[in-house]
């Protein structure tokens, strides 16, 4: 029968097995329960960290992938971004370096093109090429320079730059 080791957060116990302990070590939990310590001998640990994000760690110490984080798994006082922030924390806390780099390394999110507009306060269409707008083909009808904005075109009233590129290629 493999060893078992308990965990638990904040009044919440969680049983680990010995591959468990072994997925991504060292770590925290290999130096603990498998070194001198004295909760080598009893099994068990108390931390006061989060329960809800362990069960995020020991998915991952189980083999399985968990990111993207499924809501199930963010605590309710917790928006995504800052679970994700604060399962990293706990990745590190536990030495879990295969977790943290997951972590860090993940796809960031790219902003949907309306908020990418918005964050830049550009006119929302197609980047335009330099040889266009010389030539003020028909993509370009609506653009113009003013001395004090730059190039740009008028939207719902305001002012909005629009973005140019060096070469647009057509498709």
């Amino acid at each position: 029968m493999p060893d078992k080791y308990t965990v638990v957060l904040r009044g919440e116990a969680f049983t680990l097995s010995r591959d468990q302990l072994q997925t991504d070590s060292p770590n925290y939990f290999t130096e603990l329960f498998l070194g001198d310590f004295e909760e080598s001998r009893t099994h068990k640990v108390e931390l006061s960290r989060s329960p809800q994000l362990f069960r995020a760690v020991v998915e991952y110490m189980s083999g399985y992938s968990i990111l993207p984080l499924a809501p199930a798994i963010i605590p309710p006082a917790m928006t995504a971004a800052t679970a994700l922030e604060n399962l990293l924390r706990d990745a590190e806390y536990y030495g879990l370096d295969g977790l943290v780099h997951l972590i860090r390394m993940r796809p960031r999110a790219v902003p949907a093109p309306t908020e990418a507009y918005r964050a830049l306060d550009i006119a929302p269409r197609e980047a335009l090429s330099f040889q266009n707008i010389i030539t003020m083909g028909k993509d370009a009808s609506d653009v113009v320079f003013e001395p004090d904005h730059g190039i740009g075109t008028l939207v719902d009233g305001q002012w909005k730059r629009i973005l140019i590129c060096k070469d647009v290629k057509i498709m």
